[in-house]
């Protein structure tokens, strides 16, 4: 992201310094003042849909909201993408006080990082000379009228099996199993609101298949702390075996919808042709039991503060690579 964004597009005035750090493009942004107080927040994009911020480009638009009082609300949005997800609040305070002059407050840095959520690589791409102040005011929340005291801990875990590809046999068609149409969500203050992982359900639909089906790719998920939103899986089947699958996939698609008809209601199965003609198939045996048997979701409450989880886990990401089968956790 352009750096004259951050210092003209929010009205900051020009003596708010602009600096870029990290390790990819758009890197991590901090916008300074000299020595004094530090605040931070981390800002990431997420909603669920598909978005790479190496190669696609923000475009970002104008809403404006009427208000009770008859002013308007002026907000700025993105296509495909969010600006800040669960920091854009601090990010719009940090950035607020920085563009008011009339703001009375001692000097201030203001830092940012990126993929706080999928790594911490902006945190760890800071330089250490780079921090000033000695006192910090943390933004790392979500509303407008709370603080929140506290921390957090996770342990991103990644398994790649390298599976035995075999050429697919003459005579099969190509089908598309997909779970999609889930809410999906961040897998921290999301993960107890009864949301479907699109991953596991697939991998649950696999294990119980009507027939024994070829299986020649597994994909599902967009990022390591997202619930996945939609999986889908590409079979290679015999052509009197679709019939089948279509019952089976009609009788799954009932219970899903009995299981999340509260919670998660646009949640459905697909099963289409594709126009997709692998050559290969994988043995994905192994990694379907897996991820049948990976706890997800809520494990354990707090039983001092009713309603705040207290351990969780999440299926983020499955992927077909070239040598095998990813999966993050």
């Amino acid at each position: 992201m352009d750096p004259e964004f951050w210092t003209f597009g929010f009205g900051l005035p020009e003596s708010v310094e602009t600096k870029i750090y990290g390790n990819w493009d758009p890197a991590v942004h901090g916008l300074t003042f000299p020595k004094g107080v530090r605040t931070t927040f981390h800002y990431l994009k997420r909603d669920g849909r598909p978005f790479n911020p190496l190669t696609d480009e923000i475009r970002a638009y104008e809403e404006t909201v009427p208000n009770a009082d008859g002013t308007v609300s002026r907000w700025m949005k993105a296509e495909g993408t969010s600006l800040g997800a669960d920091n854009g609040m601090g990010l719009s305070m940090a950035l607020a006080i920085l563009a008011d002059d009339s703001i009375v407050h001692p000097a201030l840095e203001v830092l940012t990082t990126t993929n706080e959520e999928d790594g911490m690589s902006g945190a760890e791409a800071l330089s250490t000379d780079f921090i000033k102040g000695r006192r910090v005011i943390n933004l790392d929340s979500e509303a407008y009228d709370e603080m929140t005291v506290g921390a957090a801990g996770a342990c991103l875990q990644e398994a790649h099996w390298k599976t035995e590809k075999k050429e697919v046999s003459t005579g099969r068609v190509f089908r598309r199993l997909a779970v999609e149409g889930g809410l999906g969500g961040h897998s921290g203050v999301d993960i107890n609101k009864g949301r479907c992982n699109c991953i596991q359900r697939l991998c649950q639909l696999l294990g119980k298949a009507p027939v024994n089906t070829h299986i020649c790719r597994l994909d599902g998920g967009t990022a390591n702390a997202s619930i996945a939103s939609r999986a889908e899986a590409v079979l290679a089947i015999l052509p009197y075996e679709d019939g089948a699958w279509t019952d089976f996939v009609a009788e799954e698609r009932k219970r899903l919808a009995e299981e999340y008809g509260t919670t998660d209601a646009g949640v459905t199965i697909i099963y289409d042709e594709t126009p997709a003609v692998p050559e290969y198939i994988v043995n994905a045996a192994d990694i379907i039991d897996c991820v049948c048997a990976l706890p997800c979701g809520v494990q354990t409450m707090r039983k001092d503060m009713p309603g705040t989880v207290m351990t969780s886990s999440n299926i983020g990401v499955l992927a077909t690579t070239a040598d095998g089968i990813t999966l993050t956790t």
